[in-house]
């Protein structure tokens, strides 16, 4: 175990098992800092607004309203340093694999189309919702409104 702060998730313990016998390694990471829930909202209204740095926590869900679009948390992910752009992008590669469902197909279809065009130049506006358990996530531009989730 190692303890140790780090920037927005403050003192972490990080925790790395290791097999000697068939080589499996695994190491987590737990946050001992607690914060307030917190909601942060965002309008992307032209292409450089898709630079904005973001910090997504571990236990943060991310929407786009207009696209019916979410990552959600879940118990084993990571938090992750990344732009809005990176967040349009993952969204991207999880219809990739939810594609495979012929029921939803056209509506996947069309959505990544969308998506595409977003990451290719053909941009729309469109508002990005944080919903973070931990308080921890981060948007660093002064368009981003935080409140409370209590």
């Amino acid at each position: 175990m190692y303890d140790t702060e780090i920037p927005y998730e403050g003192k972490i313990s990080i925790y790395t098992y290791f097999c000697k016998e068939c080589g499996y390694r695994k190491t987590e990471v737990y946050s001992d800092e607690k914060r307030d829930p917190k909601k942060i909202t965002i309008r992307i209204e032209n292409p450089d607004d898709l630079r904005i740095i973001v910090y997504r926590s571990r236990r943060a869900d991310v929407y786009i309203p207009e696209m019916e679009a979410s990552i959600d948390s879940a118990e084993y992910s990571n938090g992750e340093i990344t732009t809005i752009e990176g967040i349009i992008y993952r969204i991207g590669e999880k219809l990739d694999l939810l594609a495979a469902d012929d029921q939803n197909n056209k509506k996947i279809a069309s959505l990544r189309k969308r998506i595409d065009g977003i990451i290719n130049g053909k941009f729309e506006s469109f508002t990005l919702i944080i919903m973070d358990e931990s308080g921890k996530s981060v948007v660093h531009s002064d368009k981003a409104m935080v409140e409370s989730m209590d």
